[in-house]
């Protein structure tokens, strides 16, 4: 028999293989929540820029949220921050409205209180103020009983009113929304489809008319309780700017952001006031609003994650030198770990059942109130971000790969040489091996590449 077509068969899938290599790789990105921790996602960006990847979709929640919305708009790294040159977007943008710095995002009472609050959070300053009220509390009643009766009442009512003001929210989005629609309305006047002169109130149909990237933004959705997905298929006529303002509404430190929004598709198609809390509350990183995207363009998911401890905890193998063990980490109080649980360890279940994901949990020197750190420190946390992003994303995207490739190779070749040798074996059949082998090779991907990742203790296991 002559098997001339079965291997003319293996011969155009591996020309086919091969030029699939050499093309050009998309990725779809999304970014995960955190404060001013999420300055490092600029540092990420860097990398996948430098890295020659071409960014097909982005989502993201909070911080993350601000950084997917620019990047759909247009953006580049550099223009948001270029270490190199020392410059930032604010700087470019800001002085139009007002903005210079991060801090001036929150308005000057605004962040005067949050400083306060942070302050307080960061040690025992609530029980040394408590034990200064009482030691005051007793001397006034030593000596002025009357006084001291009604200095009582008077810190009642002031706690009252800041338990109130707590409740409520410190501070206001409205300076961020402001600030992100107007750098969309800017990058999308130069729009060539469809032309959009400064445009206020950028929707999700306008960066799909322009031609951008797909976009999804998380939200929490507290009038109708449950979670918010803000995208053109979903959510065309809201403003992206209200969307990024209702993720970032971090309780406590924000007021509910409370806006007209439009749904065309979802649980309630209607168009009412709606008010959003904090997209982080039901998920952090969300890889999966991607899903649809990487079936249809078959290309993998970058998430974007921040390091709960800054890089700082170490990570190592089993003894048998074979599965990657959880980082070791100081054990801390149960309300900071509940929060950076919040913050960072809702992964597997924001990508249960999302293949071809590789996570990258960006280390950070920040905490997640630094928004007044120097323009110094931020540089070089973006920088240093954006060395460890490119190494893990060399490691992720080509080395692991090649060497995947290379094993497929020397497989697909040895079942060329047996079947230029066999009589029984028919095209169909042989076709049949093949792909069985394809799948074989997909499915035990993951499984070598993580015995690949023993050797280097920085890599994170991939979830499934």
């Amino acid at each position: 028999m002559d098997n001339s077509a079965v291997v003319g068969e293996i011969d155009a899938d591996s020309a086919l293989i091969a030029g699939t290599e050499t093309a050009e790789q998309s990725v779809l990105v999304t970014f995960q929540g955190g404060g001013a921790k999420g300055v490092v996602h600029v540092g990420a960006l860097l990398a996948v820029e430098e890295q020659g990847l071409t960014i097909a979709g982005a989502a993201g929640t909070s911080a993350g949220a601000m950084v997917a919305a620019l990047v759909a708009g247009g953006y580049s790294g550099r223009e948001l921050m270029d270490p190199a040159n020392q410059s930032h977007i604010l700087e470019t943008l800001g002085p139009k409205l007002g903005v210079t710095k991060a801090t001036d995002l929150f308005g000057p009472f605004g962040w005067r209180a949050i400083k306060a609050l942070r302050s307080m959070a960061g040690g025992n300053s609530l029980i040394e103020i408590g034990v200064l009220v009482l030691v005051v509390l007793g001397l006034i009643d030593v000596f002025h009983p009357v006084a001291a009766l009604i200095t009582f009442l008077v810190m009642v009512a002031l706690l009252g009113a800041a338990k109130n003001k707590l409740s409520s929210g410190i501070t206001s989005v409205k300076h961020v929304r402001r600030f992100i629609d107007h750098a969309l309305s800017e990058k999308l006047a130069d729009a060539p489809n469809p032309p959009i002169y400064r445009k206020r109130n950028v929707t999700f149909r306008d960066l799909h008319d322009a031609g951008r990237i797909p976009l999804h933004i998380v939200a929490t959705n507290i009038t109708d309780e449950h979670g918010e997905v803000f995208s053109y298929e979903r959510t065309p006529d809201v403003p992206v700017a209200d969307a990024v303002a209702a993720s970032i509404c971090l309780p406590v430190i924000f007021e509910p952001w409370r806006f007209m929004c439009a749904r065309g598709a979802g649980m309630y198609r209607d168009a009412r006031e709606r008010s959003f809390q904090d997209g982080g509350l039901i998920s952090n990183l969300p890889v999966w609003t991607l899903q649809r995207h990487r079936d249809e363009l078959l290309c993998p998911i970058i998430a974007f994650g921040i390091d709960p401890d800054g890089g700082s905890a170490t990570s190592g193998t089993d003894q048998d030198g074979g599965v990657p063990k959880p980082p070791e980490r100081k054990e801390k109080h149960r309300l900071a770990a509940i929060g950076e649980s919040v913050i960072s360890g809702t992964l597997e279940i924001d990508a249960r059942g999302v293949e071809d994901m590789v996570h990258v949990p960006i280390p950070c020197s920040l905490s997640l109130l630094d928004f007044d750190a120097n323009i110094t420190t931020l540089f070089e946390n973006v920088e240093e971000a954006r060395r460890f992003v490119f190494e893990e994303l060399r490691l992720e995207l080509t080395v692991y790969p090649d060497i995947l490739r290379s094993i497929c190779g020397k497989v697909r070749n040895a079942v060329s040489m047996v079947v230029r040798g066999a009589p029984w074996c028919r095209p169909g059949a042989t076709r049949w091996l093949l792909k069985s082998l394809e799948r074989i090779n997909h499915a035990g991907a993951a499984a070598i590449s993580n015995s690949l990742r023993g050797s280097d203790s920085r890599m994170r296991t991939q979830f499934p």
